[in-house]
């Protein structure tokens, strides 16, 4: 499987794969651009050779998501 920076896949012995959500450089998950697109390549891969069934999980004790990453729309320069 593919590496990530924002999440670790594993499988365990009774077919189901496992997305462990970790942010990177963050101490509590948030969701991001780029965090999103990593998470849709992962469902497209999955597609390809699909799992008894998929856990999304924290890696982090704090919690699972707490929001969106609020600095991306500093970043925003287009309404579009």
């Amino acid at each position: 499987m593919t590496s990530y920076t924002h999440w670790r896949l594993e499988t365990d012995d009774q077919g189901f794969t496992w997305a462990w959500f970790d942010h990177a450089d963050t101490s509590t998950n948030v969701l991001s651009s780029e965090a999103l697109a990593e998470f849709g390549t992962i469902i497209e891969e999955l597609h390809g050779d699909p799992p008894r069934g998929l856990v999304i999980a924290s890696a982090k004790p704090t919690g699972f998501i707490a929001g969106a990453d609020i600095k991306e729309f500093t970043r925003i320069k287009e309404r579009a």
